[in-house]
């Protein structure tokens, strides 16, 4: 009951409360291994990834086979900065469920962070193959193909983004600037104009779309 309770907590965004009861739970079941991942996801929302890391450990070792635990470890290496060892525990995804894209997808943005380029587009194509109907994969292969100067190649993983989720603001957002890029103002404009549609308090967008509006 505990562990549910902490839960409603953190549902209601009072975490420090949701971390006293998830404690509870684990106080009085050691081996409760839903209070750890628990626990875990609410230290890396309070930016506590030290703990988040000892404590999805504690997870992984009542439960080694646990895809939850291993993404919770290497989502708070990331979110540290530790990119090696955050694909390390993505890996270990892989080697228990070859067919999760979602490890492969962000393992493919661990190495973009890291400039591999080539190893991000490998991973990036095979998430692709694993679940061709994720727009987050082709927002993240559109950001690489636009870093490397292939803007129509980006243009076309913005639109399968864009035609999977019309509402999804970082590709509508990413569309943007990449149609910026080949001064192609008017319809730049139409699609910072879309982000901010979604979210008024976009202030990139705002900026760009303002900018753009005074080069027309």
């Amino acid at each position: 009951i505990y562990n549910f309770v902490g839960a409603s907590f953190v549902g209601l965004g009072k975490n420090d409360q949701g971390i006293f009861y998830y404690k509870k739970a684990i106080s009085i079941d050691s081996n409760y291994f839903e209070a750890y991942i628990n626990l875990s996801e609410s230290y890396r929302i309070l930016k506590k990834y030290k703990l988040a890391i000892e404590t999805s450990e504690f997870a992984i070792n009542i439960n080694n086979k646990s895809i939850k635990g291993y993404f919770n470890l290497a989502s708070a290496y990331d979110d540290c900065d530790h990119f090696k060892n955050a694909i390390l525990y993505y890996d270990k995804v892989l080697n228990i469920e070859p067919d999760n894209f979602q490890a492969n997808n962000n393992i493919g943005v661990l190495y973009f962070k890291e400039n591999n380029i080539q190893k991000a587009m490998e991973h990036y194509k095979i998430a692709l193959k694993k679940n061709s109907k994720s727009p987050e994969i082709y927002n993240n292969l559109g950001l690489l193909l636009k870093e490397t100067n292939k803007k129509n190649s980006a243009i076309k993983c913005f639109k399968n983004a864009l035609d999977l989720d019309s509402e999804f603001i970082d590709a509508n957002y990413n569309m943007a600037n990449v149609l910026k890029d080949i001064k192609n103002n008017l319809s730049s404009i139409s699609f910072y104009e879309k982000v901010l549609s979604l979210n008024p308090n976009h202030v990139n967008a705002l900026s760009q779309k303002l900018f753009q509006l005074a080069q027309i």
